[in-house]
């Protein structure tokens, strides 16, 4: 399947701007009332500047008289600075079975620690097999168990939960709202990524 990349539509400019009246706004941020396309483009070209529709929705079309390629280049520009105060939350998922011997048992909770001082979430993931799944219930208190374990050093984000023959829980690491800026700082743009262990 030949899956194309989605273009960012660029605002239209001087004639490619449809409507036959515009309302104009000139370099200075002054408003210089309705008038026809024609005449704001030839008024734009007299100063060496562009017109460019910034409000397509609005009746008649916001226009600005401005240079082109730098407000191509500002919003790009802004796109790349939002961009980079983003804030990638990793998920680390740890698997086991619900028969789980008490040495490995152990290992899990120590990684799971580990992660979530390194203020990584963590989903704990476990995995039944055939009709093990009548024993959904020891699935339930193995991963309220380990949530117990590591509440010094998190929370639960939800309840365990089931899907098929998989039961989860994921724990976000403890007062990650304090850190970097406070509560608005967690809740801005949040991308997650999976990795499994």
């Amino acid at each position: 399947m030949d899956i194309k990349r989605k273009r960012e539509r660029k605002p239209p400019m001087n004639y490619r701007i449809k409507a036959n009246n515009v309302l104009v706004i000139d370099n200075n941020k002054k408003n210089l009332g309705i008038m026809p396309r024609d005449e704001a483009i030839k008024l734009a070209k007299q100063q060496g500047l562009d017109l460019v529709a910034v409000n397509k929705e609005h009746i008649p079309p916001v226009c600005k008289i401005l240079d082109y390629g730098k407000y191509l280049y500002m919003e790009h520009k802004q796109k790349r600075t939002a961009k980079k105060k983003q804030r990638i939350i990793q998920v680390k998922e740890l698997k086991f079975r619900p028969e789980i011997e008490e040495h490995d048992y152990n290992v899990k909770i120590k990684h799971a620690r580990e992660f979530l001082m390194d203020k990584k979430k963590v989903k704990l993931t476990v995995k039944f097999r055939g009709r093990e799944i009548i024993y959904a219930n020891k699935g339930f208190e193995l991963l309220n168990q380990m949530a117990k374990e590591l509440r010094d050093v998190s929370e639960c984000e939800k309840k365990p939960v089931r899907t098929g023959k998989i039961i989860s829980l994921i724990l976000t690491p403890k007062n990650t709202i304090n850190q970097r800026g406070g509560g608005g700082a967690e809740n801005k743009n949040k991308e997650s990524r999976a990795e499994k262990i």
